[in-house]
């Protein structure tokens, strides 16, 4: 009995004393081992994940389509709300109608008669200078007295481009129903900028 007591004894004194025993697993001429490998491993992961899901969290909210696609149109609208004409008297205007609605109008000036106009419901921020929105165009209904044919409402995809430089504010675009982009001018008075040139 004296004899296991003293096994025992001994035996719990030796694991006491390896388990305050440092061991150096680097021995190998400063070549890593997979011990220490993998415990970097399992660090770098972790840390890596945590970025990871903080990122995706803040793309998520970012993301957002009914809170940022409000807070992206009211940036644009805020930047680029006014009348912008081109060369052949056509005009697109951006502003908001009676009711807060966000609208674009495609016109010509001095011709009279309906053109397309809709609502945007958001716009994507491609570049810096480089915008897309997605415009509901209103349905227009026939009246041969007025102007003939109508036509159903339908989507349309208007592209932006800030092409500003020293000579004043500009924008390249496609106005609704042309083949061809062409650049427009700023201005804040409803006429044709280009009448007095």
């Amino acid at each position: 009995m004296k004899k296991a007591t003293l096994i025992i004894v001994l035996m719990s004194a030796v694991l006491i004393l390896c388990s305050c025993i440092t061991v150096n697993i680097n021995g190998n001429n400063g070549q890593t081992t997979s011990a220490e490998t993998k415990a970097e491993t399992a660090v770098d992961t972790k840390a890596e994940t945590a970025a990871q899901t903080t990122e995706e969290a803040t793309t998520a909210a970012e993301t957002n389509p009914e809170q940022t696609a409000q807070e992206r149109t009211e940036e644009f609208f805020k930047s680029y709300s006014g009348y912008w004409t081109n060369e052949d008297g056509k005009f697109i205007y951006f502003g908001k109608d009676e009711k807060g609605a966000y609208r674009v109008s495609f016109g010509v000036w001095n011709a009279g008669g309906p053109f397309p106009t809709g609502s945007v419901y958001d716009v994507e921020f491609i570049s810096r200078i480089n915008y897309k929105m997605n415009v509901e165009i209103d349905a227009l209904h026939d009246d041969p007295e007025w102007y003939g044919d109508g036509y159903e409402a339908y989507s349309y995809e208007l592209t932006v481009t800030d092409v500003s430089d020293g000579s004043g504010r500009k924008i390249s675009a496609k106005y609704a129903g042309d083949d061809e982009i062409s650049t427009f001018v700023f201005h804040t008075e409803p006429e044709n900028p280009f009448l007095g040139a």
